[in-house]
Parts: C-alpha cells; sequence; structure tokens
C-alpha cells in the first residue's frame, strides 16, 4: 500500500524545494506540457457543466412569445420552475463528499468520465419532459450525477501543482463558469430558432444539444485524461521524473485510491475552521446562484425580450471572466487569496446596493456588471482552502465538504426572486446583501486568526 500525500508546511512556507537534477528551463517546459494537456480540457468540462446546471434560467425565457415555451407546454407554475431549479442541488450536495471521496478509488480519468457521461444523458433527457413532476425529477437526477465534478478537479489539481501554483489554474478552468453565461445566453439564443424542428420546441433543443457534446466529451475523457504523474504517458521518463519529485516537500506523492484515513476524515468534518470555511461559501453562492438564476428573468420584465435578454446578460459574464484572471494571477504573485475574495466580494456588495435602490432599467443593468464579481470571489476562496487543508483524505473531503455546502446556496437562491415581487425584487437583493455582509465578516475573521498563527491567507 503507497503512503497517503502529506504537506511538509515548513518547506511550503519557506519556499523550499525538492533537490533536483534537472534545470529550470526543462522544469518550466514539463510543467508547461501538464497544462496544456490538462487545463483546456478541465475548462471546456466545467463550461459544460455550467452551461447544463443553469441552461434551465434560459430555457424558461426561449420562444416566451409563443406557445411553445417551457411554461406553456409543461404548465408550469412559478413555484413550480423554482422548485425544478432547486432540486438539482438536493442530491447535488449531498453527494459532494462520498463522490470526491470516490475519486480515490475509481481513479481521476475514470471518475470525471462517469460524471460526465451521466450529467450530459440527464441534460438530454430533460428535453423530453412532458410534465412539471418530470422536469423536476430529471433536474434531480442531474444533481445527482454532476455531484463531485468541481471539488474533484481541484483535489485533481493538488496531484499535479504545487500549493503556490494552484490559484492561477484553478482560475483557468473555473473562469468559464462566467464565461458559461456569456456563451449559454448566446448559444441559448441560436438554439431556440430551431423552434419547431423536427416537431420539437426550441426549449428542448437547448437541453438535448447541450447534453449531447457532454456526453462525447465523457468518452473521450477515458482516454485523454491522465490520472497521476506517476502513471502518465503523456509525459517522457526525464518529464515524469521533473513532476513527479518537483512535488516532494509540497502536497503530492502517489496516489492509493484505496487508502481512506477515517481519523483525518472525522477531524476534518469536525473542524471549526472548515466548518468557517462551509458557512463563508454559503453565504457567497446564495447571491452568485440568485444572480445566474434570476437576472435573464429581471431583464425580461425590464423590457429585454427573447434576443435582448438573452444577449444582455452576456457582456456581464464577460466582465466577471476577466475579473477571475485578473484575480488569480495577482493573487499568485502576492501569495494572498483571501483578500482578493474579500475585495470580489465588497464589489459585488456595491452592485447589489444598486440593484436595490435604482429603478432605472439601465442604472439597474450596469449594478449587474458589479453583482457578477462574486464569481471572482470563489477563485481565490477556494484555493485558500485547498492550501490549508493538505493530507489525501483531509484534502478531498474539506474540498467537498465546502463546496457541497456552498450549494446549499442554490437550494435557496431561486426563491429569493419569485415573480410576485416584480420589477425591483428588493426582498431578494436585500437578503443577498445580508449574505454578502456575514461572508465578508467570517472571512475577515478567519483571516486575522490565520496570520496571527502564520498560517497562509
Amino acid at each position: 500500500m503507497t503512503q497517503e500525500f502529506t504537506l511538509d508546511s515548513k518547506a511550503v512556507e519557506s519556499g523550499e524545494r525538492a533537490p533536483q537534477t534537472w534545470t529550470d528551463a526543462e522544469e518550466a517546459a514539463a510543467v508547461r506540457k501538464v497544462d496544456w494537456r490538462i487545463l483546456p480540457f478541465l475548462a471546456i468540462i466545467y463550461l459544460m457543466s455550467f452551461l447544463d446546471r443553469a441552461n434551465i434560467a434560459n430555457a424558461r425565457v426561449a420562444n416566451k412569445d409563443s406557445k411553445h415555451d417551457m411554461g406553456t407546454e409543461l404548465g408550469l407554475t412559478d413555484s413550480q420552475a423554482q422548485l425544478a431549479v432547486s432540486a438539482f442541488f438536493w442530491l447535488y450536495v449531498a453527494l459532494e463528499v462520498p463522490s470526491n471521496l470516490m475519486l480515490k478509488r475509481a481513479t481521476p480519468r475514470v471518475w470525471i468520465s462517469r460524471i460526465m457521461i451521466t450529467w450530459g444523458a440527464c441534460t438530454m433527457a430533460l428535453g423530453a419532459a412532458n410534465s412539471p413532476l418530470a422536469l423536476i425529477l430529471l433536474r434531480l437526477a442531474l444533481g445527482a450525477a454532476e455531484a463531485g465534478l468541481f471539488p474533484s478537479a481541484i483535489f485533481y489539481l493538488t496531484f499535479w501543482y504545487r500549493p503556490i501554483e494552484l490559484s492561477w489554474r484553478i482560475a483557468l478552468f473555473y473562469c468559464t463558469a462566467t464565461l458559461s453565461g456569456f456563451v449559454g445566453a448566446i448559444v441559448a439564443y441560436l438554439i431556440t430558432m430551431m423552434n419547431g424542428f423536427l416537431g420539437l420546441a426550441g426549449w428542448r433543443w437547448i437541453f438535448i444539444l447541450e447534453g449531447l457534446p457532454t456526453v462525447l466529451l465523457g468518452i473521450f475523457c477515458l482516454w485523454y485524461l491522465p490520472s497521476y504523474p506517476e502513471t502518465s504517458e503523456f509525459l517522457s521518463d526525464k518529464e515524469r521524473e521533473i513532476i513527479v519529485n518537483r512535488l516532494k516537500g509540497y502536497s503530492v506523492n502517489k496516489h492509493d485510491e484505496e487508502n481512506f484515513n477515517l481519523k483525518s476524515f472525522i477531524a476534518t468534518v469536525t473542524d471549526i475552521r472548515v466548518l468557517s470555511f462551509c458557512v463563508a461559501y454559503v453565504l457567497m453562492v446564495i447571491p452568485l446562484y440568485s444572480f445566474t438564476f434570476c437576472f435573464p428573468t429581471i431583464l425580461s420584465l425590464l423590457g429585454y425580450k427573447d434576443l435582448n435578454a438573452q444577449v444582455m446578460n452576456a457582456p456581464l459574464y464577460f466582465c466577471a471572466f476577466l475579473g477571475v484572471l485578473a484575480s488569480a494571477w495577482y493573487s499568485d504573485k502576492m501569495r494572498d487569496r483571501s483578500i482578493f475574495a474579500l475585495g470580489a466580494l465588497a464589489v459585488s456588495f456595491v452592485g447589489y446596493i444598486g440593484l436595490t435602490l435604482f429603478t432605472d432599467p439601465l442604472l439597474r443593468y450596469f449594478s449587474g456588471f458589479l453583482c457578477v464579481w462574486t464569481y471572482v470571489a470563489v477563485g481565490p476562496f477556494l484555493t485558500w482552502l485547498a492550501n490549508t487543508n493538505v493530507g489525501s483524505t483531509r484534502a478531498a473531503a474539506a474540498t467537498a465538504m465546502v463546496i457541497g455546502c456552498g450549494n446549499i446556496g442554490g437550494i435557496i437562491a431561486p426563491y429569493l426572486y419569485p415573480i410576485a415581487d416584480k420589477p425591483l425584487f428588493r426582498s431578494g437583493n436585500i437578503i443577498s446583501l445580508v449574505c454578502l455582509a456575514l461572508s465578508i465578516a467570517i472571512m475577515f475573521a478567519m483571516r486575522v486568526s490565520f496570520r496571527r498563527e502564520g498560517k497562509q491567507i
């Protein structure tokens, strides 16, 4: 049995490197080869996941002026639509930790492929929904299928990179979540032009055509994605030696998928700091998801219909996309994650103040450019989490637990903006403001505590 990953915290804090028999140029070339093999693929996977979980928002407003929109065809009430949105997160939350632990047993290549194939199939099946109940049950199945993807991706990156290299890499695939809002709005509009093709409404084609590529990509993943540096075939012997040995004294050696440390697991899920990360993330995710799911509806009520409602949503997410990349780059340079997470949440807080106070449609729209900065906070926040929870079982459990608990926000978010509160939705905006304020307070207290103890921030 191989031994579990451990972190030499003194080596990390001092920047000490394992003894090397290679040049810096060779190391840079090997890391760059890993980057090109792994990061674009993870980015595409995460883009597809966000498209498939959030496309229900675009499907709801697709072909709204016809008799073939989702609400009319399914007889969907506002409360049933909210239930369908939140249903995704019920099993998604419950299965995050078990799924991430299974990554060790099944290997990353096999487990991530399984996640993709099953969630893509569930997305396609949503195009066949014929009742509100069927829609809700299929969203429930979609959440169960996709559970574990994001924490698995973060955990997976710790197999290949040093802690100080994680923020930028996490951002490179996570930023596609913001890009999905940009891409999804445009793709959804183009797909709705197929309204009536083969007798199917445009909203059904959104689910079918956005789910199919995920299934195909999941099959491709079985061949393409390397599980561990030690067993990778795309690296030469010299490159493999470099990647494996440069991580010694940091976080990774060879993983044993059967190695589960029960004592470490219990210590992790009862750790007050891990629980603090959980609470801060829940409070962050509530406004993030409420904005994702509800802003297209807000735009439609402000007078932007069909094309305008879809496309006007896109620039906001492109702004967040740039913010994610910028914050990750500078947080890696400064080796300070928490300050960037706090700053991004503060920007979002200002945006929600504008969304609450302004009545002018244009001012409300531009407030949205600030609200989406909640997305910018997620990357540095989760890198901070990953860098402060090490060891194979602890890293898997902490990452999945925080992300899983955070997605409870996805259950709550759809209910913050009921149609009855139109057009200003002030109660939902005020709740989002309170959540952001509390998340900022918790994170600031954690930052102060970590600094006093000399831990990573």
